[in-house]
């Protein structure tokens, strides 16, 4: 794999020496605090009750519970993700068993279940976390969205990048971890820019950040090929079936060192993409879920979990 130009906003000092070549966001900030909820009727009671009376004009808000109040009766938090195993950020742990339709976080391993687990902690629960399967079985990025809006789940967690148009669909934490989109591409290639990717055809994942790339490059439909694996992503491109693909500057770090034939041919230009965690419009989870990610940033312990995340498949 080529160098990538080294950046000390991307990567900490311990991952330095490690990979010479890195683009990994460090991000501190500050802040949980506890949320309560207290809903009180007070109303004074006819002498004589009449429920034929009874002035149903009014309806108590109490019997409709907060989302934050619903995951604290529940007892957990139900986290949705697209496990891969070459994902440092959510993949299965494979010494545990099989990935289950839903499980414990000692079920999973990355660096997205740490930050969730020590969530779920706060908030006093328990933490599951769910593969977001389509109707074929297999986890799919295009099912984290419309199986949160159902309420399968409480938060998408899954390296899940903040764009404009999820963000008119969800709600996002604010940011904890900035990658940089490469194009990935045989040796043989000397490609230096988005022009040179006209007329090629390349590999992608329906419904990713990557796929919102292509639209932006405007490679047509036509010269898209859709998998459902990032890791199938490069395996299509050393086999010839697409010319390049598209890639968070992490997948590259972790996985190009089995595809021997191929390279970083170029970041997208003037583009980093954030990554945060996703609850549905309007929860009363996110200001919790932000002052948690801010506090992480300002206690260093979210550098300390990415450090040892992002050397996890070293």
């Amino acid at each position: 794999m080529p160098s990538l130009p080294f950046d000390p906003r991307f990567f900490g000092s311990t991952l330095k020496s490690t990979f010479n070549s890195t683009l990994k966001s460090v991000l501190t900030g500050a802040v949980i605090s506890a949320l309560t909820l207290s809903l009180s009727v007070s109303c004074s009671p006819p002498s004589e009750p009449d429920p034929a009376s009874a002035d149903l004009s009014v309806q108590d808000d109490s019997s409709q519970s907060s989302h934050l109040e619903a995951i604290q009766q529940s007892g957990k938090l139900v986290m949705l993700a697209v496990p891969h195993q070459l994902n440092v950020f959510v993949r299965t742990n494979l010494d545990a068993g099989a990935m289950p339709d839903a499980g414990p976080a000692e079920r999973f391993r990355g660096i997205d279940v740490e930050i969730m687990k020590r969530f779920a902690a706060e908030l006093g629960v328990e933490l599951e976390i769910r593969p977001a399967r389509g109707a074929d079985g297999i986890p799919a990025y295009t099912e984290l969205i419309p199986q949160l809006l159902a309420g399968r789940g409480d938060v998408i967690a899954s390296s899940f990048t903040i764009t404009p148009a999820r963000q008119q669909q969800v709600d996002f934490s604010p940011p904890y971890f900035i990658v940089r989109p490469v194009v990935v591409a045989p040796h043989t290639r000397r490609w230096t820019s988005p022009e040179d990717l006209q007329g090629a055809t390349g590999s992608t994942i329906a419904a990713s950040s990557q796929e919102e790339i292509f639209d932006e490059l405007g490679i047509p439909r036509g010269n898209r090929l859709y998998v459902e694996f990032m890791l199938e992503n490069y395996g299509a491109v050393e086999d010839g079936t697409a010319d390049f693909t598209i890639v968070d500057s992490t997948s590259a770090l972790t996985t190009l060192r089995q595809f021997s034939a191929l390279k970083v041919q170029f970041e997208i230009p003037d583009r980093e993409d954030p990554y945060g965690f996703a609850v549905p419009p309007d929860s009363d989870l996110l200001p919790l879920l932000a002052n948690f990610v801010e506090q992480l940033k300002s206690s260093g312990e979210l550098q300390q979990i990415l450090d040892s995340g992002l050397v996890a498949l070293d």
